[in-house]
C-alpha cells in the first residue's frame, strides 16, 4: 500500500478555494483540476509499505508528534511548479511547526528522494504550455486572490489507491496534535 502523511483542508476552506478559483477553473477548464475530496497538503510521502508495517509506522509517528502543538496555516496566493507537467498550487506562509512536523515525519521513514519541504496545496495539473501561454497563466495566478486560512489540529496517515483519473485516498490513522 502507498502511504503518505497529510493535512486535510476543512470543508469551509475548500468552499472558499473553489469560489476564489472559479474564474480560473472556467478559463482553464482543460486543466486537470483536483477533485474536492482529494485536496490536502502532503507533509511526507512514505511510499509502498506492507500492511503489516502499519502498527510500527503508527507507533513511530505518535512518538515523533508527541509534543507538536496545533498551528494555523495562511495561504498567500497561487503559483506553479514545473516538472514534466505544470502543477498549480496554493502557496502558504512558512510555518515553523509544519516544517518541524514534516522533518520529523520524513526522519521516521526513509524518503525515496529528500526534497526541501514547501507547504502547498495542489489544485490543478496540465501539460507545459507555450512560453506566451505560461506567462499569461502566471499573470492570472498572481492576480487571483486566495482567502484561505485554517487551524491544523490533526495529521493524517493516508493510503493512496490508484484509479484511472484520480487516486482514492483512504485514511489509515489520524494523529491529534497535543495542546
Amino acid at each position: 500500500m502507498k502511504l503518505f502523511y497529510a493535512i486535510d483542508i476543512p470543508k469551509s476552506g475548500v468552499k472558499h478555494l473553489l469560489n476564489d478559483t472559479r474564474e480560473l477553473r472556467e478559463d482553464y477548464a482543460h486543466f486537470s483540476w483536483i477533485p474536492d475530496a482529494n485536496l490536502h497538503i502532503t507533509l511526507h510521502y512514505i511510499g509502498e509499505r506492507s500492511v503489516h508495517k502499519i502498527p510500527k509506522i503508527v507507533g513511530q509517528t505518535e512518538i515523533a508528534l508527541f509534543d507538536v502543538v496545533p498551528t494555523h496555516l495562511y495561504a498567500f496566493g497561487l503559483d506553479i511548479f514545473i516538472n514534466s507537467n505544470i502543477t498549480i498550487y496554493v502557496a502558504f506562509q512558512k510555518n515553523r511547526t509544519i516544517q518541524t512536523t514534516s522533518d520529523r515525519l520524513s526522519s521516521i521513514q526513509l524518503p525515496q528522494k529528500k526534497r526541501s519541504f514547501i507547504p502547498h496545496l495542489t489544485v490543478a495539473r496540465a501539460k507545459i504550455p507555450s512560453k506566451q501561454q505560461y506567462l499569461h497563466l502566471k499573470k492570472k495566478l498572481h492576480k487571483t486572490d486566495i482567502d484561505l486560512d485554517f487551524p491544523v489540529t490533526t495529521i493524517h496517515l493516508y493510503e493512496s489507491i490508484a484509479r484511472p483519473k484520480f487516486p482514492l485516498y483512504r485514511k489509515v490513522h489520524s494523529f491529534k496534535l497535543s495542546r
